[in-house]
Formats: structure tokens, C-alpha cells, sequence
């Protein structure tokens, strides 16, 4: 009786060491801290491994939100510009028609 005992409490001993050691994996593990770097691939750090993949990190998605203000910036330039231009040309062939009907 009494070793059966002590085989009880050994295997509960056991069970419960595993089991905080279990927690303690899961607590540190890269896969449910998400951890960025685990995703970086083998054949270089501008590469992932998309099934690791956690996302962007926030300098990431500022950059690419700069570059996309930019690119909206340009885009809108360029239209100002060649309005302004074409107003120009318009503005040019007004005057021309004025000075071709006076004279």
C-alpha cells in the first residue's frame, strides 16, 4: 500500500514538473510570442519564410506609408503642373487669336 503510494506521488510529481515546464516553453517559445525573428529567412534578412511570417514591424509600415505620401505628393505635382502648363498654352493661343483679330 504504502509503495503504491509513493509511485503515486512520484508520477504526480513528474506529471506536475512537466507540466510547468510545458508552460514555461510556452510561455518563451517564438511561435506564441511572435517573435519577428524566427520568420528571417536562410537566404537572407530581406526574405521571410511566409508560413513564420508575423508582419510588418511599425518602421516597416512608416516607411511604406512615406513613400506612398510621396508618391501622392509627385503624382499630384506632376498634375498641377501639367494643368498649369496647359493653361499656359491655352492662355498663349488666347492672346494669339486676340492679336490675329485686331490686326
Amino acid at each position: 500500500f504504502r509503495e503504491t503510494q509513493e509511485r503515486q506521488a512520484l508520477k504526480k510529481r513528474q506529471t506536475d514538473h512537466d507540466n510547468y515546464a510545458e508552460m514555461a516553453n510556452m510561455i518563451s517559445c517564438d511561435l506564441l510570442t511572435e517573435n519577428p525573428d524566427q520568420a528571417i529567412s536562410q537566404y537572407g534578412p530581406h526574405r521571410v519564410v511566409p508560413d513564420r511570417w508575423k508582419g510588418m514591424s511599425e518602421d516597416q509600415l512608416r516607411q511604406i506609408r512615406e513613400e506612398q505620401q510621396l508618391k501622392v505628393f509627385v503624382f499630384f505635382f506632376f498634375v498641377w503642373r501639367r494643368d498649369e502648363e496647359e493653361q499656359q498654352r491655352n492662355d498663349e493661343w488666347d492672346r494669339r487669336r486676340h492679336a490675329e483679330a485686331k490686326a
